[in-house]
């Protein structure tokens, strides 16, 4: 991945949950599978693996220095990065990076705009995020 499309994952109006792996690190490597698959049970979250040793430049941009890591990016900012050591630790991150993300969730819903018999704006809602 490019730095550039990094930075387009991480400033997004979705919060993003980024892992960050090492392919020779068993520990995060093992776990790779279960994030891939919490990502596709949240169309609200963006969730992306970066493998430290591919992404230099972006490793860089983000000061990690190591695998296992966690971070929650959202709006552009960084708003919570956390280490796991262990399968146990890596779902109780997750578990509160959802809580933390969801806790700090509103979902504001607007009428339609009618002019005359006519809808021209149907009910919608927009999420927005106060971190």
């Amino acid at each position: 991945m490019l730095l550039d499309e990094f930075k387009k994952i991480i400033n997004n109006e979705k919060p993003c949950i980024i892992m960050f792996y090492a392919s020779w690190c068993d520990l995060s490597f093992e776990f790779i599978n279960k994030f891939i698959e919490l990502s596709n049970c949240s169309k609200d979250i963006n969730f992306s693996t970066i493998d430290i040793d591919q992404n230099i430049d972006i490793t860089d941009y983000c000061n990690i220095n190591s695998s296992c890591i966690i971070q929650i990016y959202y709006k552009n900012k960084l708003k919570c990065e956390t280490i796991f050591t262990s399968k146990e630790d890596l779902q109780q991150i997750l578990k509160e990076s959802l809580e933390f993300i969801n806790k700090n969730k509103r979902i504001i819903y607007n009428n339609p705009i009618v002019i005359g018999d006519k809808i021209i704006y149907k009910d919608y809602k927009k999420i927005i995020y106060d971190f």
